[in-house]
C-alpha cells in the first residue's frame, strides 16, 4: 500500500468504529444499560408507585416490609434524612 492506501485504510477503520459505537447507544435501538444497580429497593418501589404500576396500599405494604427488614440504607440529602 502506498501513502494514500494507509490513509484510506485508517479512515475506513475509524468510520466502522463510529458506526459501531453510535449504533449501540442507549435509546437508539441499541442496547440499554441497567442503571438500577445504584438504586435502593425503596427507590425502585417509589418509582413503580409514581408510574402507577402499584396501588397506594401495595406501596405502603411493601414499604413497611422493607423498613422492618432493615434493608434500607441511611440517606441524607442536604442535611435531612429521607422520610420513612
Amino acid at each position: 500500500m502506498g501513502g494514500w492506501g494507509w490513509i484510506w485504510f485508517i479512515a475506513i477503520i475509524v468510520f466502522l468504529f463510529l458506526i459501531f459505537t453510535f449504533s449501540r447507544r442507549p435509546g437508539r435501538g441499541g442496547y440499554t444499560r441497567d442503571f438500577t444497580l445504584n438504586k435502593s429497593a425503596l427507590d425502585i418501589l417509589e418509582e413503580r408507585y409514581a408510574k402507577g404500576e402499584i396501588s397506594r396500599e401495595e406501596f405502603e405494604e411493601r414499604k413497611k416490609v422493607l423498613i422492618s427488614s432493615g434493608n434500607l440504607p441511611c440517606y441524607k440529602t442536604n442535611g435531612t434524612e429521607r422520610p420513612e
